[in-house]
């Protein structure tokens, strides 16, 4: 008997390190059970919101088919650590959860407030859930101390690098010029611009817009903020795509502050070569093109001039039309462009609003035709209402005024002062009043 016990007792040993030696599989992905009640034929959307508007992307989703259900979402592969958020399909608030790869979280539910879940299992989850409810009560010193406490019990999930974001996004900035220079050349310290968690986050949109804002926004400036983020980071890295778009639209946004030169050097700098392939052959078309028209338009630079004419054969010539508007805006367009015909109308209702709004403000709108075939051109200012622009086309057979206003793509903006000089090469209605406002 003695001897067996031993034999038995030995390969328990025996097979117990056999199996230590076994390599371990990693687990990856994520497992979320919900347990509902009370939520029959209600659809739960698990998403991400990323990019540069921060669009909504579904991860998974799943209708609840019985009063009293168990669902969950699961993914096997590894992820990028996010963080994520659910709703039910039917309403509009939405619950953030901090997904690690490997997590694994037990949720329950009997209405459709996604507000009232509760978290049974995963005490990150329901610390940043009891976070979230709490929060609506505090003020931002509160919430930054809030997170400050989880960020020291959760130092490597993805909800630390989400908090210091967060906490960076209310921080005051300086005051003094000179502190300000400091604080914008070391803004990023708190993190590694190239750790990959990065672009799946939702508010690196909000970081980076607070980074711009440390300094005047001027040319000298943002070209100062492209190569802060930019200049060392490796562009096989998903974030510099991240960041690079990110700069192309906050451009966009400022565009009223005339910064041509900040965008020209990050064209040249950093998208022009591609050579990480970050941008397709028709985005990289589209930012050649406005290069082009920046140097070929400086502001200050007033606007060629371009004989043209209405359906009737009466002839205008531009120079004598501007000086008698505040504004004038002239558009360049093709009937059989997709993105003119979506254009165009929510052009003119722009304007319709923007003349209601500033009275005060004359303003002429010009719709040149430019396209060699005018069987569609009636039909589109028709369907498209724009009558009431002023409708023109050129009667150069050789249209070289393409070349002078690079308009050999369609649709192209300029939008005028009563001196003819160019204010904007794009059609930008925030841009548009606010230069109407401050003007």
């Amino acid at each position: 008997m003695k001897i067996t016990k031993i034999l038995v007792l030995f390969a328990l040993l025996f097979s117990t390190n056999s199996f230590s030696q076994k390599p371990k599989l990693e687990a990856n992905g994520y497992t979320i059970t919900i347990t509902t009640k009370n939520l029959k034929k209600e659809k739960l959307i698990l998403f991400l919101k990323y990019g540069t508007t921060n669009q909504m992307v579904v991860s998974d989703s799943l209708t609840i088919t019985s009063n009293e259900q168990k669902v969950i979402f699961k993914k096997k592969s590894r992820l990028i650590d996010a963080i994520y958020f659910l709703k039910f399909a039917s309403q509009k608030n939405e619950l953030l959860l901090a997904i690690d790869n490997n997590s694994t979280l037990s949720l329950a539910i009997d209405n459709n407030n996604i507000e009232t879940i509760l978290c049974n299992q995963n005490a990150l989850n329901k610390d940043f859930i009891a976070f979230q409810i709490a929060s609506k009560a505090l003020d931002n010193t509160q919430k930054v101390l809030a997170r400050e406490r989880l960020l020291s019990k959760y130092p490597t999930s993805i909800l630390n690098l989400y908090f210091k974001i967060e906490n960076k996004l209310v921080a005051k900035i300086p005051e003094i010029a000179e502190e300000r220079i400091k604080s914008q050349s070391t803004f990023f310290n708190f993190m590694d611009k190239n750790d990959q968690r990065i672009y799946l986050l939702p508010n690196i949109n909000q970081l980076l817009y607070v980074f711009t804002i440390q300094t005047v926004i001027n040319d000298e400036n943002y070209i100062k903020n492209i190569d802060l983020v930019l200049k060392k980071l490796d562009c096989n890295s998903k974030n510099y795509a991240v960041y690079t778009r990110w700069f192309l639209a906050n451009l966009s946004y400022f565009e009223s502050k005339n910064l041509d030169l900040a965008f020209n050097h990050l064209f040249k700098n950093y998208i022009e070569s591609n050579r990480c392939k970050s941008f397709s052959a028709g985005e990289l078309a589209t930012f050649r093109n406005k290069y082009q028209t920046n140097k070929l338009f400086p502001y200050t630079k007033k606007v060629p001039e371009i004989i043209l004419a209405d359906k009737d054969a009466k002839e205008y010539s531009l120079s004598t039309i501007y000086p008698n508007y505040d504004y004038t805006f002239v558009a360049f367009y093709s009937p059989t462009c997709h993105h003119c015909q979506q254009t165009m109308p929510f052009a003119n209702s722009t304007f319709e609003t923007l003349k209601s709004k500033y009275p005060t403000k004359k303003m002429q709108l010009i719709a040149v035709l430019n396209d060699p075939d005018e069987s569609k051109w009636q039909t589109f200012i028709a369907e498209r209402k724009i009558s009431n622009w002023l409708n023109l086309k050129s009667n150069d057979s050789t249209r070289a005024y393409q070349n002078d206003f690079n308009a050999y793509s369609n649709p192209n903006f300029f939008f005028l002062d009563k001196k003819g000089t160019v204010l904007l090469k794009s059609f930008n209605p925030m841009a548009i009043e606010e230069l109407i406002k401050n003007n």
